[in-house]
């Protein structure tokens, strides 16, 4: 997923088994449907709406703890500021509010949703997790390595924070990180050019994972 400046522009893909060959959906300021389909490879997969977005990479892929699925992104906190309907300072860490749509319209949030909550820390890292429920199901449950139960908190990968820990450096941008991977910067503009970016990252983080399979634990 990548957000963009204004207007949320964002794409999305799932990542099956580890598949680095995704099939993308996206949308985006300026960037026409029938431009997006070119770039699908099919005309079965309409252009991915925001509210689509956010509930099924979201709220009923990560949040559930039985799909143990992961949302991936260079900064989650850019995203979650990006799609924020109102963001609450509380005890040292932020919460937002993300905005839900119908028929492409914005309307109030489903505040039964979640909020993401990112509590940042030194060195430019951030942890990022969802709220607690106030009223959770049984199956909001996990139980941890000291064999405490506690609600599950989602998982969330910021490829920034990633590269930080791998690097050393906390002011690496996504194009600095391109290069020290070895990755081709996209160029473009329109639908080719976010294509082309979220092709980069995926490659970033192959490329990533790859460096943490060389460090034991």
């Amino acid at each position: 997923m990548r957000p963009g400046g204004g207007p949320l522009t964002f794409g999305a893909a799932r990542l099956v088994g580890g598949s680095m060959s995704p099939e993308w959906r996206f949308s985006g300021r300026g960037i026409r449907a029938s431009d997006a389909r070119r770039y699908f490879g099919s005309e079965d997969l309409p252009p991915l709406s925001l509210e689509d977005f956010l509930r099924e990479g979201l709220w009923q892929s990560c949040y559930r703890p039985q799909i143990r699925a992961g949302l991936v992104a260079w900064s989650i906190p850019g995203f979650a500021s990006s799609a924020a309907w109102r963001v609450d300072d509380e005890r040292h860490s932020y919460r937002f509010t993300l905005w839900t749509y119908d028929d492409g319209t914005k309307v109030r949030p489903d505040f039964h949703r979640s909020r993401i909550r990112v509590t940042p820390s030194s060195g430019g890292r951030a942890t990022v997790s969802f709220d607690n429920r106030l009223n959770p199901d049984e199956v909001d449950f996990v139980t941890g390595p000291d064999g405490r139960r506690h609600q599950y908190r989602g998982r969330f990968a910021s490829l920034s924070t990633l590269a930080y820990m791998l690097t050393g450096e906390d002011t690496l941008t996504m194009g600095q990180a391109f290069n020290l991977w070895g990755i081709q910067r996209p160029r473009g503009e329109g639908a080719a050019g976010l294509v082309g970016e979220l092709n980069a990252l995926c490659a970033l983080y192959d490329g990533m994972l790859e460096d943490l399979r060389r460090w034991p634990g």
